[in-house]
């Protein structure tokens, strides 16, 4: 319900001391006084206060921009109602105008001058000006006049013609305080309701006047609550106005406005402002930016229930705020109408509006609650429901309360009073007391944006209401009209535009959203591969004919268009099977008895797949950590010959791809412990930024735990993430978090070794991302086919053959040139960055011992010869039991043999994973990124890198790819590379790409873009081919020398084949990483 309360507002004049005339000893007690004819002297107070409240339970001027005194004229009549004098007491913010009358003037405009019995009546105390008034005793009608020194003698030379004076008000915001007139009656005690029904006696015992003085205007506050709203609901408030203000007010009557007409639109117009005061808050609608709660002020029932934005809007003293004394307000003439109709929109309780016309030609339509002379509040906003149900709806929406004492019958708005306004919202944004025109203008109803996973291979449900008869034939049609590749970016809070260094503005070949991360269609394939050339190497091809083939496969599998049939069917429409289309619903919401009338569609959105023909690095997965993606859909009917039908109007909804999240991806612990880990889910701002930010989701989100068997991990919910006002959630296996608050929980370690993700779900469950947790870093067998166990650790450095790994997870080992066992030590990486030509490396010698050496004294070697199992290649042996350097077949195991196999469950992840010692998510690039220890020992900071998982057992490894993010050295010379030798880079090149931007955009600055190789066992001096079932041969890069990680394109696959040693020349190998396999389960 809306809450009222009205406070009076009032000046008081009163005599304070006096000094009697006469001798003392004449003097007699008289309770009564005489009236002598002796001047008195006599002290006047006349106070003023703020507004009387009127809490019925907005912004623009100053609450106190008509408060003050600038000018007050004393009016005393004879008893016949004639004006007798005409004193100026106060002018120009000071006294002595009438000094053989008026002496002593003094003003205070923030004094205490209530009553006692007041204090608790009022905003606060207003002030007074005190004086010593020369008058001869007698009966007089006495009263105070303040600012208005316009008044003509003509016009108040009878106390009748005075009170009936006419003020005309100024509607000129910036000449508001030109409307502060106000007036009072003398009396000889503080009387607040003091009247004139008879004169003032002033006697020879008068010590005092007093008159508290009343301005002729009101103001109104308006605030907000919105915390009986709905889930998924959110109101953005705009303006708030005041309507139907009086043009003039009757000085010292009542000022009945219309009293007498019939209300015709031009008397209203002769009496009335259309439009008062604005208290602007926001553009929403027509500001350019994406309506989401991070943008705009708002109301909710979560995070700001009281109107706000980021972390202002929780706190319910905020209504305190907007009502207080000096807040906005917005200010009127006195406005009497009377008493009327209940104006509540269900003054029956029968749970229907009574009144619920929107327009004069609705039969129900009660303008303005049949008073058409009354003044109201309208507040403007935006409505948006993201609700997954038939609530679904955005659209302008605007609310408006007729002014008066209650908020039921009457319709007085008095003089000098404070209106507090608080508009309490209820469930789907509705307050019974205000009468709310929200309709939804289209016959196709969405809200937007939508946000789906910036993973690849995603879906979530859009949610579609179409209200109107559909005829045979009618299917609703969806058509993607723009998906780019690039980052994008509105300029708004939510979503900075782009940085200019972030992309290309080269245009590119042959572009279009077959180039991006939007299917309308399930996404059937990890990997778009042209026919006949399945498992070649990207660099088989050309990148234009890579492009003309997505667009080919998007063209002839129809991705950006699809149609959904009308009918209500419980089962719903297609299947999501394998090759599918994907399934989409259709549910009857209201028919007239003969026909269905309303439908909701819950329509399927599918991010592309992970690798959009490698050679072009366009993915279905957002690459960017700092910005969005966005797509355009248009929703349309159409019928049975695919004409567009004009009786239901297309909309467009943007569908965001959210950022790529990397932070954090991974939590692991030692065998027994119990270390827990407080989640802070952050993602990167802006293009360049050394720091996370946590961002809350719009919406609810859940964190649940994915598990084969018993589970080494629990999870607990936190205030911050799940609300102060709810349970805790502790020791679960799924908590749910509130909407708009940030995604934020812990991680409980049990002490049992095993492996476990927790896939949390945001943005009201669209968007996914998994965080991957395992207990216990013995080796593990990912695949489950008992052939290979994966040890946890890089190696760090060889002894005479044999290979010693590091002590964590985390660290990223040594580089090591090919078939050389000189490790060349991380810490390097501090000394020798990026692109650095590299002086003395510290180094661990092939015996154990600590060295030094240079790149060209770390001689690689490569011996060729015929292996044991026939074939003709160079094989770098260790001599650990059991365990080789991981050979491509090793590797290609994890990997799909058929691109399209989408059921395969081995799948790769990237992002930072923190181990032990690192209780919390760390909010720097630095921490995040940076674990550097050589001892192992617990840290805080984490590593980034490549996450190999099963995603039918949960097991899982990890690949780092360094603390500089650049785990690899590389020989000088190639393809656009003016790195010296052995400088630390992952990319081949060394510059930005100057062409060739037309075709591959997203290799921009590949030169400084993170990612690792790794060295493979065998290396083949000629390249061995596979001829596929096609009849096309091509390179078998799962025979590389190498294995390449790419963390910005997320590519997996062996390093094009002699790449790490360039020519097969030894001389020329690179610096790579190592990780060995287990053939043997671990003992």
């Amino acid at each position: 319900m809306t809450r009222i309360y009205s406070i009076i507002l009032g000046i008081a004049v009163l005599a304070v001391s006096m000094a009697l005339s006469g001798c003392t000893d004449d003097f007699r007690f008289d309770p009564e006084g005489e009236i002598d004819g002796s001047t008195r002297s006599v002290g006047v107070c006349v106070a003023f206060e703020p507004n009387a409240e009127s809490q019925v339970a907005s912004r623009s001027a100053s609450g106190q921009s008509i408060q003050d005194i600038n000018t007050l004229r004393m009016l005393i009549y004879d008893t016949e109602g004639k004006l007798i004098y005409d004193y100026t007491a106060y002018k120009d913010n000071k006294g002595g105008h009438e000094p053989d009358v008026i002496t002593n003037e003094a003003y205070d405009g923030k004094s205490d001058n209530r009553l006692p019995e007041e204090s608790n009546l009022q905003d606060k105390a207003a002030g007074k000006l005190t004086y010593d008034l020369k008058i001869r005793t007698g009966k007089y009608y006495i009263y105070a006049v303040a600012n208005a020194d316009d008044l003509t003698t003509a016009e108040i030379d009878t106390r009748d013609k005075l009170k009936a004076v006419e003020r005309i008000w100024n509607n000129d915001p910036s000449r508001l305080s030109e409307n502060s007139e106000m007036f009072g009656i003398f009396s000889t005690k503080p009387n607040r309701e003091a009247s004139d029904d008879s004169p003032v006696t002033i006697s020879n015992t008068t010590q005092n006047l007093h008159c508290w003085i009343r301005r002729l205007a009101s103001k109104v506050t308006v605030a907000f609550d919105g915390s009986e709203l709905f889930d998924n609901v959110q109101i953005f408030i705009e303006n708030i106005a005041i309507r139907d203000i009086p043009r003039s007010c009757t000085l010292g009557m009542p000022n009945k406005v219309g009293e007498g007409l019939s209300g015709t639109e031009a008397e209203v117009e002769s009496l009335l402002y259309p439009l008062g005061d604005t208290v602007f808050i926001q553009d929403v609608h027509e500001s350019g930016k994406t309506i989401v709660p991070e943008n705009f002020y708002h109301i909710c029932n979560g995070a700001h229930p009281y109107l706000g934005i980021g972390a202002d809007g929780n706190d319910p003293a905020i209504i305190d705020k907007y009502h207080a004394p000096a807040a906005k307000s917005l200010f009127f003439y006195e406005n009497l109408q009377g008493t009327g109709k209940d104006k509540r929109q269900d003054a029956d309780g029968d749970n229907k509006l009574d009144h619920p016309g929107l327009s004069p030609d609705d039969p129900y339509y009660k303008l303005k609650d049949d008073k058409p002379f009354g003044s109201y509040i309208e507040v403007k906003g935006w409505y948006r429901c993201v609700a997954p149900d038939q609530h679904v709806s955005e659209g302008p929406i605007t609310y408006r309360f007729m002014l008066g004492k209650d908020e039921t019958t009457d319709y007085n708005a008095e003089r000098n009073t404070h209106y507090k306004l608080t508009l309490c919202f209820k469930g789907y944004g509705n307050d019974a007391d205000w009468h709310i025109e929200y309709k939804e203008s289209r016959e196709i109803q969405v809200s937007t944006p939508m946000y789906i996973s910036y993973l690849y291979n995603k879906k979530m449900m859009a949610n579609v209401k179409i209200t109107g008869k559909m005829e045979k034939g009618y299917r609703l049609r969806a058509t993607i009209k723009d998906c780019s590749w690039r980052p994008w970016g509105d300029g708004s809070n939510s979503f900075p535009t782009p940085m200019k260094e972030a992309y290309t503005s080269t245009p590119t070949y042959n572009d279009g959203p077959w180039n991006s991360f939007l299917s309308l269609h399930q996404t059937n394939t990890i990997k778009l591969e042209q026919p006949g050339w399945e498992g070649a190497p990207s660099n088989k091809f050309d990148a234009k004919q890579c492009i003309d083939y997505n667009r080919q496969y998007y063209t002839d599998n129809s991705k950006g268009e699809r149609f959904y049939e009308v009918e209500p069917q419980s089962n719903g429409y297609d299947s999501n099977a394998v090759g599918a289309s994907g399934m989409y619903f259709v549910q009857e919401l209201a028919n007239d008895g003969i026909a269905t009338t309303a439908r909701m569609f819950s329509i399927p959105l599918f991010t592309s797949a992970k690798e959009l023909m490698t050679k072009t690095g366009f993915t279905g997965n957002n690459p960017y950590t700092s910005y969005p993606r966005n797509s355009t859909i248009e929703l349309c009917v159409v019928d049975a010959s695919g004409k567009v039908v004009p009786d239901f109007e297309p909309v467009s909804i943007n569908v965001i791809q959210v950022r790529r999240i990397i932070n954090p991806k991974g939590v692991w612990r030692k065998s027994g412990s119990t270390e827990g880990f407080h989640v802070q889910l952050a993602r990167i701002v802006e293009y360049g930024d050394d720091g996370f930010q946590p961002f809350k989701s719009e919406g609810k989100w859940s964190a649940e735990v994915i598990s084969s068997g018993a589970s080494p991990i629990t999870l607990t919910s936190t205030p911050a993430g799940s609300g102060s006002g709810n349970a805790s959630q502790n020791g679960v296996y799924r908590i749910e978090g509130e909407s708009e608050h940030p995604i934020d929980f812990r991680i409980n370690f049990n002490g049992t070794d095993g492996c476990a993700i927790v896939r949390v779900r945001y943005h009201n469950y669209t968007c996914e991302h998994d965080i991957y947790c395992r207990e216990g870093y013995a080796p593990i067998d990912i695949t489950g086919e008992g052939k290979q166990w994966w040890p946890s650790y890089n190696v760090d450095h060889f002894v005479n053959g044999r290979a010693e790994y590091t002590k964590s997870p985390l660290q990223e080992g040594s580089l090591f040139r090919r078939e050389n066992y000189t490790a060349i030590l991380a810490s390097n990486n501090h000394k020798y960055g990026l692109g650095v030509a590299p002086g003395t490396f510290d180094v661990i010698n092939p015996d154990g011992t600590r060295g030094t050496a240079t790149w060209s004294g770390i001689t690689p070697s490569v011996n060729t010869q015929a292996q044991a199992d026939g074939q003709t290649y160079s094989r770098w042996t260790i001599t650990n039991p059991d365990e080789h350097i991981a050979t491509g077949a090793d590797f290609y195991t994890l990997i799909a043999k058929n691109a399209n196999d989408i059921t395969f469950h081995i799948n790769k992840a990237y992002g930072v994973l923190y181990g032990d010692g690192a209780t919390e998510t760390q909010m720097t690039t630095d921490a995040a990124y940076g674990y550097d220890r050589t001892d192992g020992a617990d840290d805080p900071r984490g590593m980034r890198g490549v996450f190999v998982f099963n995603s039918e057992n949960c097991r899982q490894t990890f690949f780092p790819i360094g603390f500089s993010g650049y785990g690899h050295r590389k020989s000088a010379g190639g393809w656009a590379n003016n790195d010296p030798d052995g400088a630390l880079r992952y990319a081949s090149r060394s510059e930005a790409m100057a062409s060739g931007l037309d075709l591959t955009p997203l290799f921009l600055d590949l030169y400084r873009r993170p990612g690792a190789v790794y060295w493979l066992e065998h290396l083949y001096q000629t390249m061995p081919t596979i001829t596929n079932d096609s009849g096309n041969s091509y390179q078998d890069n799962s025979k590389s020398c190498a294995f390449d990680m790419n963390f910005f394109t997320m590519s997996f696959e062996g390093y094009g084949g002699l790449d790490a040693v360039p020519a097969g020349d030894a001389s020329r190998s690179h610096g790579c990483f190592i990780r060995t396999v287990r053939s043997t389960p671990p003992h």
